[in-house]
C-alpha cells in the first residue's frame, strides 16, 4: 500500500471536485466549518471486514535468507460527508460518486492497490442532524476493497539461544 487508503479517496474528491486543500478534511480533524457557502467534504473509516490473510516463507533473492510475507485483505467502509452553508452541498452531492469513478480514480485505485467500490453503499440527506448550523449535508458511505503487507525476516532455530534447564530439587 503506497499511500493510506482514506487519504487516497480525499485527494480523489479534491482533484476531481476542484477543491482547494482546506475544503476536504480527515474525519475527527479539528476543523471548524467557515462561514463562507463553499463546499466542504470530510473522510473517514467507518468499518472494516477482513475476508483473507497470509503468511507465506520464501527466500530474498538478493541473500537467499528466509523472508516472511504476511498479507490481509479487507473490505473497508469509508464516510464521507459534504457539507455546505449556501446551495453547494445539495448543488453537487451528485458528484461524489462520479470522482470516485473517474479516470483519476481508476489511476489512483492502480498506483495504491486498491479498488473503490463502483456505487455508495448508501447516500442520504443528513442535514436535519445538524438543525441551521449546517443548512445542507449529505453522507455516502464507500465501500473499497484493500490489500496489505509486509515483510519481515525469519529467524532460524539455530539463531535462538538455548533456554537453560532448571530441575527442581527433591
Amino acid at each position: 500500500m503506497a499511500t493510506e487508503p482514506l487519504k487516497v479517496i480525499a485527494d480523489i474528491i479534491r482533484i476531481e471536485l476542484r477543491l482547494k486543500n482546506d475544503q476536504v478534511v480527515v474525519y475527527n480533524q479539528r476543523f471548524a466549518i467557515p462561514t463562507d457557502d463553499r463546499l466542504y467534504v470530510s473522510v473517514g473509516l467507518a468499518g472494516l471486514r477482513t475476508f483473507g490473510s497470509s503468511n507465506r516463507h520464501v527466500p530474498d533473492p538478493i541473500t537467499g535468507e528466509l523472508i516472511s510475507q504476511q498479507r490481509i485483505n479487507r473490505q473497508e467502509a469509508y464516510s464521507i460527508h459534504a457539507y455546505s452553508r449556501g446551495s453547494e452541498a445539495r448543488l453537487r452531492n451528485w458528484e461524489i460518486p462520479l470522482a470516485l469513478k473517474s479516470d483519476t480514480a481508476q489511476r489512483w485505485q492502480e498506483t495504491n492497490g486498491m479498488k473503490i467500490g463502483e456505487v455508495p453503499a448508501t447516500m442520504s440527506d443528513a442535514s436535519e442532524l445538524d438543525g441551521t448550523a449546517i443548512l445542507n449535508k449529505y453522507a455516502l458511505l464507500v465501500n473499497a476493497l484493500v490489500a496489505y503487507q509486509k515483510e519481515s525476516s525469519v529467524p532460524y532455530f539455530s539463531v535462538f539461544s538455548i533456554p537453560p534447564v532448571v530441575v527442581p530439587n527433591p
